[in-house]
């Protein structure tokens, strides 16, 4: 009877974890749907570039100083999965679809404040959540008449370069060091639909 009861108990215990388990998961995939855009590590490049070049252009203004200037890199971290917000276009109390729907999302347009870091340092910069609206990356919601909002989140590539200056018509005098500067740039996308 004993050995009965014994049994009876450790497939009851089974019975329950491995039900509580599929309960869980079943819960974590109506809690949350998440899409990831990857961005080409040839356009990351190019935004990088582009972000320093104009940065010097600014510096190198013709007939405004007698220096040119130069950017050496000294090294880049990634700060992986930052909260950007919300995508814009999107109704305050979020939106809850009677059916199965989703939305449509683009990168891009109105940007926001979020901090990343190098090292010790923490920085602020600017970044786009993008937009919802018509055409762009589909994500289905896993809500229906629950109101729920596209909230974003990116990877953002954080580069730092020791800026130096000579005096044009005396480059045999060599290079200063004047200081250090920073580009950013977003290298992956995390859609998730969130309840609001």
């Amino acid at each position: 009877m004993k050995k009965l009861v014994s049994i009876i108990l450790s497939l009851t215990m089974i019975f329950a974890s491995t039900t509580m388990a599929a309960a869980q998961e079943n819960r974590d995939t109506k809690e949350s749907k998440e899409v990831i855009i990857s961005i080409p590590r040839e356009e990351i490049v190019k935004q990088e570039k582009k972000a320093i070049d104009s940065y010097l252009n600014r510096l190198n203004l013709p007939m405004t100083n007698d220096y040119e200037y130069k950017a050496v890199l000294v090294g880049t971290q990634t700060n992986r999965k930052v909260r950007i917000g919300y995508a814009a276009n999107q109704p305050v109390n979020g939106t809850s679809f009677a059916s199965p729907g989703g939305f449509y999302w683009t990168d891009g347009g109105n940007e926001v404040s979020v901090s990343v870091s190098f090292a010790y340092e923490m920085l602020s910069v600017s970044v786009s959540p993008g937009q919802t609206g018509a055409s762009g990356t589909w994500i289905s919601s896993p809500y229906i008449n629950i109101p729920c909002k596209l909230l974003i989140y990116k990877d953002i590539q954080v580069s730092k370069y020791q800026l130096y200056r000579r005096i044009i018509m005396r480059p045999d005098l060599g290079w200063e060091y004047t200081g250090d500067t920073y580009t950013y740039t977003p290298t992956l996308n995390y859609l998730e639909v969130v309840r609001s």
